[in-house]
C-alpha cells in the first residue's frame, strides 16, 4: 500500500533504497508482473519488489495472494528443517 502513494525518487531518499535496487526491482516487475510479489520473502530485494509493485498500481488482491503463498513456502520449508521433516519435501 506504501508504494501505491510513494514515487521512485520519495523512496529513494525516505527509505535510501539504493538506485541499482530501484532498477533491479522495475526489471523484474516489468518482466514478471504480479508474479514478482512471490520473491517478497527474499531480503531487501523482496520489499522493495512490493513496493515497485505499489507504485505500478498491480492488482492489490493478486499481489496479497502471491505473496501470501511465496512467504508460506519459505515458512514451511524452515519450519520443516527445524522439525526435522526435510525428507518429506525431497
Amino acid at each position: 500500500m506504501m508504494g501505491m502513494l510513494a514515487n521512485k525518487v520519495w523512496l529513494i531518499r525516505f527509505f535510501n533504497v539504493p538506485e541499482k535496487r530501484m532498477r533491479q526491482a522495475d526489471s523484474i516487475v516489468e518482466k514478471y508482473g504480479y508474479w514478482a510479489a512471490g520473491l517478497s520473502f527474499v531480503p531487501m530485494l523482496g520489499e522493495v519488489l512490493l513496493l515497485v509493485l505499489g507504485m505500478m498500481r498491480a492488482n492489490p488482491v493478486k499481489v496479497i495472494v502471491v505473496m501470501a503463498v511465496g512467504k508460506l513456502l519459505r515458512y514451511a520449508f524452515i519450519a520443516a528443517s527445524y522439525l526435522g521433516l526435510a525428507p518429506v519435501f525431497g
